[in-house]
This record gives C-alpha cells, sequence and structure tokens, in this order.
C-alpha cells in the first residue's frame, strides 16, 4: 500500500509489528487494555488491524471526533453518541451475517480482510 497518514485496518499493511500484534492479541482476554506512545506511531493501526484480523466483535472510537479543544475536555454527550452509533452499526452487521447462508448468497462486509 502506497503511504497515507490513515489507520491501516488490514495486518498485511502493518510493518515490522509482529511483537507487538503477539502481545495485543495475547491481551484480547484481559479486561483492560492499555496501549499507550507518542503521536502518529501507529497505535491506530496496531489496534484496528489486530482485531480485523480476529473473530471479535469490537468498536473503536476515535475520541479525537468529541474532544473540545476550547474546554480540553472529552464531551459525554458526543461521547456516548460515538459509542452508540459503532455499536448500532455493529448490531446490524451481526444480524446481516446470518441471512446469506438462509438464501444462498456469499456476502463480504467491507473493512475485513
Amino acid at each position: 500500500m502506497l503511504f497515507s497518514t490513515e489507520p491501516k485496518r488490514s495486518l498485511k499493511d502493518l510493518f515490522d509489528r509482529e511483537e507487538e500484534v503477539k502481545k495485543l492479541r495475547d491481551s484480547l482476554n484481559e479486561r483492560m487494555i492499555l496501549l499507550l506512545g507518542l503521536r502518529r506511531i501507529g497505535k491506530s493501526s496496531l489496534v484496528l488491524s489486530t482485531l480485523n484480523s480476529t473473530d471479535i466483535n469490537a468498536i473503536f472510537v476515535d475520541v479525537r471526533k468529541v474532544f473540545d479543544n476550547m474546554s480540553r475536555k472529552v464531551q459525554a454527550e458526543k461521547l456516548y453518541e460515538e459509542i452508540y452509533s459503532s455499536l448500532l452499526a455493529l448490531s446490524r452487521k451481526e444480524a446481516c451475517k446470518g441471512y446469506p447462508t438462509k438464501v444462498g448468497v456469499l456476502l463480504r462486509i467491507s473493512g475485513k480482510n
């Protein structure tokens, strides 16, 4: 893939991150995982790519969308809306998974590689 500033969503687009992917996969059953690091080093790419390589249902919320630069706080109402819309999209995707086999159609959900 050509250079892009967007987070990667596939393990094949990550470079030299095998150890971090393994650590994250091994930690997925933990109650809480904190992934800390400097800006723009690939934290989102690592999480999204690893999750997309599993069968785990997960949502990813980019908190920058709900962060208010003026007050320097995360707006709870916007965070709730972001989580709610992500959960709604996930539930729709999950609800659709069984339909194709019932009618003999193959469905490929975009974003999953």
